[in-house]
């Protein structure tokens, strides 16, 4: 269920999707290798049934996407090369983010990011090219950073009085 919910903005569509993935683990069980991780076989099916589903929903969507390619992250004047965010957000604060994301951006950051897939194998499981894979993840840090800076900004009054009354 926390493989779904990175993937899904509602509970009930998460808890739908784990469903679909038991039904799937059930009907394929013998095809299980006893050699492999019973919880990483499970878990990549989870995340191929949330994919799967997402691709069938995809057909019927259109979505639009601006390809406004930056030359690179910047914070406070100074290239990242990694969000240092992902490493000290609590899960469910990182979650609550990209659940402001669109989907397909949200979707290439976990696989990459949480879950460890390369470029190429989100680009096949999406049925996206590489290239639109980076352009995603690139997307997903570019749009988590704004968000987190605004998110935690400082504190700023808008006015400040010209004198304190004393009582």
């Amino acid at each position: 269920m926390g493989i779904a919910l990175r993937y899904h903005r509602d509970r009930d569509e998460a808890a739908s999707s784990v469903n679909l993935a038991f039904l799937k683990i059930l009907n394929n069980i013998s095809k299980y290798d006893p050699s492999q991780s019973f919880g990483g076989w499970t878990r990549q099916i989870v995340i191929r049934t949330i994919i799967d589903e997402y691709r069938k929903e995809k057909r019927f969507r259109d979505q639009i996407m601006s390809h406004d390619h930056d030359s690179g992250i910047l914070l406070n004047g100074n290239h990242v090369e990694h969000n240092h965010a992902e490493i000290n957000l609590s899960v469910e604060t990182l979650t609550g983010y990209l659940y402001q994301l669109q989907p397909m951006t949200s979707s290439v950051f976990n696989l990459f990011v949480i879950d460890g897939y390369s470029h190429k194998d989100i680009g096949d499981m999406l049925d996206i090219s590489e290239a639109a894979s980076k352009w995603h993840l690139f997307t997903a840090r570019k749009q988590l950073q704004e968000i987190i800076l605004k998110e935690n900004k400082p504190y700023q009054p808008t006015s400040v009085p010209s004198k304190i009354e004393t009582v």
